[in-house]
Formats: C-alpha cells, sequence, structure tokens
C-alpha cells in the first residue's frame, strides 16, 4: 500500500508560506546560535572550545554517515510505501548504532592524536547524539514530503531552544567544555521525541527489495557526496588542533562558527522546501528554474549585506560581543566572509543535484571539491589558522565556484547564461555595499547608532543596486505587490 506522504498542493502560496515558516524559525535558531556563541565565549575559555572541536570532526562523520542519504532519497522518490519507509529507518537506526560505538572505541586513538586524555569522555558523551540523530531521520522527511514546514520548524525551534537552556545552565555551573555536549544532546533528544510525536508514523512491515534497491544507487551517491563533503570541512580543524594546539583551533572554530555554520544553517532548512517542490517540478522546466531564480534571489538579498557589513567591521564585532581575547580571530573571519559571499549561492546547487536525481554527478563534484580544500588546507598550515583560512577562500573563490557551475549547467534545465545573468547583478550590488560600508569605516566614528545606520543603508545600497536589472526589478516588484495586496 502507498503510505500518504503527499503534500495537498505545491501551488505559490503553499511554497511561500512553507518558506515563511522556515524562514522565521531559522531566524530563531541563528540568533539562539549567535547568542549562545557570545554567551558561551564568555563563560569558557577558548580551550574549551577546542577541545569540543577535536572532537567534531569526528561526530560529524559518524552523523553523515548514519543518515546514508537516505533522507533526500525518502524526499525526492516520487513514491513511498510503509515497507520501504520501514526498510531505510532500520537501516538509519543499525548504522547510527554501529557508528556511536565505534565512536566509543576510537575514542581514546583520538585522545592519544590530539594528547588531551578529556576526549576520552567527550567522544563517548558524543556518541549518544549520533544514535539519538539516526532515530529521527526518516520521521523528518516524512514531514518533509508532507510539506509540513510549520510543524518542522516548531520542532527545531523548539529543540534548539532547549538545547541553549540546558548548555547555559552548565555552562553557568560548570565553566566547563560539558556545556557543548549538554546543548547537542539534549537538542537531539528533543528533536527526536517531538519528530516522532508529530510525524504520526511508526515504523512497521520493511521490505528489502524492490524500490529499495532502487534508491539504494541514489542513496550510495548522497552519501559519498556527504564523505567528501564532511572532508572538506573538517581536516581544518583536525590539522589546526594536531599541529596549532586547542587555543588556536578555539580561535579558528569560533570564526568559522559565527559565520559559515550560520550561512550553511541558512541554506539547509531553506532545502527543506526547495528539494520536495522542486523534485515534483522536474517536468515544468520554465516553473522549476523561475522558482529557483527566486528562492535563491531572496536568500542572497538576506545574507551578502550582512556579511558584507559583518566582515568590514570584524574587530569591533568581536571586541562588543566576544570581549578582547576573541579579536584576535577576526581576521580569520574576515576572510571566512568574504567566501561566505559565495557560498550562500553556491550552496543552492545542491537543490538542483537532489532534485533532478543527479546524485553521481553531486559525488563526482564533492570528491573534487575535497581533493582541492584539503590541498589548501596544507599549504595554508605553516600560517597558522589564518593561513589556512587563506589558502581555503582563494581556492574556493577560484578554482571550486567556477567548476561547481559548470557542472551544474552543462546538464539539466538552468543554463550557465540564465545562472550567470541571475548572480551578476548580485555581484555588482556586493561590491557596491562593500564600498559604502567601507566609507563609513574610514570616515566616521563608529557608534552604536552609527552601526545601526550602516546597516540600513547598506542594505538599501544592495536593494537599490538590484533594482537598476530589469530580471530583479520585476521580482522585487512582484513581491512588494504581493506583500501590500495581504496588508
Amino acid at each position: 500500500m502507498t503510505f500518504s506522504t503527499e503534500p495537498t498542493d505545491t501551488s505559490r502560496k503553499t511554497v511561500s508560506r512553507g518558506a515563511l515558516y522556515v524562514g522565521v524559525a531559522q531566524a530563531w535558531r541563528m540568533a539562539l546560535s549567535f547568542v549562545s556563541a557570545v554567551v558561551f565565549a564568555r563563560l569558557l575559555m577558548p580551550s574549551d572550545f577546542g577541545l569540543v572541536a577535536m572532537v567534531a570532526p569526528v561526530v560529524a562523520f559518524a552523523a553523515l554517515i548514519q543518515d546514508l542519504g537516505l533522507t533526500q532519497a525518502t524526499v525526492q522518490r516520487e513514491t513511498v510505501t510503509q515497507s520501504l519507509l520501514g526498510a531505510l529507518f532500520w537501516l538509519n537506526v543499525c548504522a547510527g548504532a554501529v557508528l556511536s560505538l565505534a565512536l566509543i572505541a576510537l575514542a581514546p586513538a583520538l585522545a592519544a592524536f590530539y594528547d588531551q586524555p578529556q576526549i576520552i569522555a567527550l567522544a563517548t558523551a558524543f556518541s549518544a547524539v549520533i544514535f539519538l540523530t539516526s532515530l529521527q531521520n526518516q520521521h523528518l522527511a516524512i514531514m518533509s514530503r508532507r510539506m509540513e514546514f510549520l510543524r518542522i520548524s516548531v520542532i527545531e525551534a523548539s529543540a534548539a531552544s532547549l538545547g541553549f537552556i540546558a548548555g547555559l545552565i552548565v555552562a553557568y555551573v560548570y565553566a566547563s567544555y560539558w556545556a557543548l555536549l549538554a546543548a547537542s544532546l539534549v537538542t537531539a533528544l528533543s528533536s527526536t521525541v517531538l519528530f516522532w510525536t508529530f510525524s504520526g508514523w511508526r515504523p512497521g512491515h520493511s521490505s528489502f527489495g524492490g524500490a529499495f534497491k532502487e534508491i539504494a544507487g541514489f542513496s550510495s551517491g548522497l552519501t559519498g557526496h556527504a564523505l567528501f563533503t564532511y572532508l572538506a570541512r573538517n581536516l581544518d580543524d583536525v590539522l589546526i588542533g594536531r599541529y596549532h594546539g586547542a587555543d588556536a583551533l578555539g580561535f579558528y572554530d569560533r570564526a568559522y562558527k559565527l559565520l559559515l555554520l550560520p550561512l550553511n544553517q541558512i541554506s539547509m532548512p531553506l532545502g527543506r522546501v526547495m528539494i520536495p517542490l522542486l523534485s515534483r517540478l522536474r517536468s515544468e522546466r520554465d516553473r522549476y528554474v523561475a522558482v529557483y531564480l527566486e528562492a535563491s534571489t531572496y536568500l542572497m538579498i538576506v545574507t551578502q549585506p550582512t556579511i558584507v557589513i559583518l566582515v568590514v567591521f570584524a574587530d569591533e564585532v568581536f571586541l562588543v560581543l566576544l570581549g578582547e581575547r576573541w579579536v584576535v580571530a577576526a581576521p580569520i573571519f574576515q576572510v571566512l566572509g568574504i567566501c561566505g559571499l559565495q557560498q550562500i549561492f553556491t550552496n543552492t546547487f545542491f537543490w538542483l543535484f537532489v532534485s533532478q536525481g543527479r546524485a553521481k554527478e553531486l559525488f563526482q563534484l564533492s570528491v573534487f571539491r575535497a581533493v582541492t580544500a584539503c590541498g589548501a588546507f596544507v599549504i595554508g598550515l605553516p600560517w597558522g589558522p589564518l593561513g589556512v583560512a587563506t589558502a581555503y577562500a582563494i581556492s574556493d573563490i577560484f578554482l571550486r565556484m567556477p567548476v561547481q557551475v559548470k557542472v551544474l549547467t552543462r546538464n539539466g534545465p538552468l543554463s550557465l547564461g540564465v545562472l550567470t545573468g541571475s548572480l551578476l547583478p548580485h555581484l555588482a550590488a556586493t561590491i557596491a555595499t562593500a564600498i559604502a560600508a567601507l566609507t563609513v569605516a574610514y570616515t566616521v566614528t563608529l557608534t552604536a547608532w552609527v552601526f545601526i545606520l550602516t546597516v540600513v543603508l547598506c542594505n538599501l545600497v544592495y536593494l537599490g543596486c538590484l533594482a537598476l536589472f530589469v530580471d530583479k526589478r520585476i521580482m522585487l516588484h512582484k513581491s512588494l505587490g504581493r506583500v501590500l495586496a495581504k496588508a
């Protein structure tokens, strides 16, 4: 029998509503993440963040492997059955259990590698987070297929809030790295309970034949992509921690998490709206392209001016928010911020590859990205965290981004000309915004009111520059019209 996992409609109203729910929830999570970064930086030492960052690459690896690409396979597939969902669920759980035990077994070796005995207990505790996550993957996938974005948004925002509260209590009472573990553990536990409660699905009869075998090829490509993406995003932490110590890794980790991690947290939840929708629009080429270009345009409007402002005023931001001891991380933040300006749209390419069923190409591209990123990490390592960040940013902008664009547009409904035509206005707007921010930085004494006015100015400059281009002007005008009509 076919399990009821289909959305009632894919109209613009449904998509807009879903994007709104995801946007509000993610804004809350980002604000919470930002506040937690500031509060924990005040309560904990850089070495505490460094210790957790030493364990994080292994935990991230296990988290990626235990999913096995099955969550996206469930979302992307045209139809799913109860028996297929059961098979995917139990496969996820078995993978989570095996990887949790593997992390416990590897904990002593990890502690010896970094010469930090505290890592044994920390890695063992993080294994619970991996297993808990494996219990919720298919429930999240089912709700994503149904486009139940309001429920998903409420669940994730609530879980993040509970995790923050738990971490804050532990940090205040013990001032220890265990606060960061407490936040992750409570978030995973609460989200698992809530997804089971509100998805309405329980695993039943399982079948490992037929459709399961068809999914295996698609999910294996996504798993390969996840593996190499993990390598590209975590080897820098391993190398810095091994050769420059916990303090250096703590500074690098804060700079990364204050910028690139929030950017990834924007594109990934929005992908939960876009991937199910685009998967169902594959047969409508023009609508498919229009929906993607509109979503990526608004994503860049929301994020790029803010990134420019934070990069220009990084020293002041770190001094005011985190304290004087963290200012040394500001140059790392600036370099990663420049890289983040283009990653905010290249991250959306994942939506296109998955919705078009191009898992093999996505895997091949991830291999290239991992090899070039890891090479950059090694090249920059002698110059410390800043050298690693600089080498990574240069290779990302001038090597990986052009190749990703070429691979994406050689097949599928989105052509190189259309994609380039959509991106160039944002490049011009970003440059204009940077000029405005730098003018303020070098001509005016910065105060709280000056900073607020600069934020407003930079966003107006960005929008004004976009409005000079006909396609963007029409898009903005239509959006404004819809907003006014609802008002």
